[in-house]
Parts: structure tokens; C-alpha cells; sequence
């Protein structure tokens, strides 16, 4: 996601901010075991992820759940393998956010 935004979010040497915060949800008292397709499970992860820029955004025509980009399809992939939750938002710049759960290894 980073590396998207360095590459994409500030064309022509344009100067930008990212930034990437991770904490505990709030309601991270929850540890159930919910589908990642579905939106209204937000309460039930325990942490959240969030990278932002304020470059670009990202353009209307491209579907950031199907597209060809191998940076999305890396994103997608990496969140479904952990049963997390993704939301991406591209309004004044991008903002990808992930609910996730503990992670065994």
C-alpha cells in the first residue's frame, strides 16, 4: 500500500503525506469469527490498520476488488489469508483501512 502510494499517489514529483496507523479497536472485547465479506463486522476485529495519502486518489473507473493491478490483487489477497476486512476509500488521496484479528503463526 505504501509502496502504491509513492508509486501512483504524486505524479510529476508532486510532494504528499503518507501516513500508516495501527491500533486496537475499541471493541476489541469481541472475538468472533466472522466472514470477511461481510461489512457490518467491523466491531468483531481487534485491530485496525490504516495507510493514507493525501495524493491522487485512485479513479473512478477502476474496481479495486477485480482490477488487473497487481498491488490490489496483493492487498485482497493478503487480507483475505489473515480474515480480515478491507476498505478502501479515495477521496482527497486513498485511504486503505484493514480489520484484522490476532495472527497465528
Amino acid at each position: 500500500m505504501v509502496t502504491n502510494s509513492f508509486k501512483h499517489a504524486f505524479p510529476a514529483g508532486r510532494k504528499g503525506e503518507i501516513k500508516i496507523n495501527l491500533h486496537k479497536s475499541e471493541t476489541s472485547a469481541r472475538v468472533n469469527r466472522i466472514s470477511s465479506q461481510d461489512e457490518d463486522c467491523k466491531d468483531s476485529f481487534n485491530y485496525i490498520l490504516e495507510v493514507s495519502d493525501n495524493g491522487k486518489g485512485i479513479p473512478e473507473e477502476i474496481d479495486t476488488k477485480s482490477s488487473n493491478s497487481l498491488g490490489f490483487q496483493l492487498v485482497n489477497i493478503l487480507v483475505e489469508q489473515i480474515d480480515g476486512f478491507l476498505e478502501i476509500k479515495s477521496n482527497k488521496g486513498t485511504q486503505f483501512t484493514i480489520w484484522f484479528n490476532n495472527i497465528e503463526i
